[in-house]
């Protein structure tokens, strides 16, 4: 689906219904060359800025993209390691969150302006198709995290945080 708003100088685009017999939700394929996709759940945003420059935006609910961040963020690992993963997984969707809500700019209408690399946290999309094979980033141990932490977030003093600063390939070292 494609609709334009002059007023705002953007052009949304939304992934049409999955077929029945799809294993897959409605995704959005963004070609980087002709043997690599990368797909997304949730719908594109063409912003036009000044200088003619475009902004892609990802437009996609909190939870969704959470279960794209959290096994980007750390292994998931197997179905059958759900018991032993479980709470560090829900420990960092939680982070993860809150993260995104603090770091989401409101325009009034869509929330938007979280950087999808280390910056921020790792965003690798729904999945990627490399000269024919598939990798899906979601995980059910991932995304089963994400359903149990729904809507968590982390306060302190009664405000949310300002900073999360977590990572889990520093060698368990942090500095000042």
């Amino acid at each position: 689906i494609l609709s334009v708003d002059d007023k705002a100088a953007k052009v949304r685009i939304e992934p049409g219904e999955p077929t029945p017999s799809s294993e897959y939700p409605p995704l959005l394929e963004s070609v980087q060359s002709s043997t690599y996709s990368v797909f997304y759940r949730g719908a594109f945003e063409l912003h036009r800025q000044s200088k003619g420059n475009i902004n892609v935006i990802n437009v996609v609910d909190v939870e969704d993209y959470l279960y794209a961040v959290v096994p980007s963020e750390m292994s998931s690992g197997k179905i059958s390691q759900y018991e032993e993963r479980i709470e560090a997984l829900k420990a960092q969707a939680i982070l993860a969150r809150t993260v995104a809500y603090k770091n989401i700019v409101y325009d009034g209408i869509n929330a938007n302006e979280v950087n999808i690399t280390t910056t921020d946290q790792a965003y690798k999309g729904y999945m990627v198709v490399n000269d024919g094979s598939v990798r899906v980033y979601e995980s059910s141990n991932g995304s089963k995290a994400v359903d149990q932490t729904r809507g968590q977030v982390l306060f302190y003093h009664g405000k949310m945080i300002d900073s999360v600063l977590y990572s889990d390939n520093n060698g368990g070292i942090t500095e000042d």
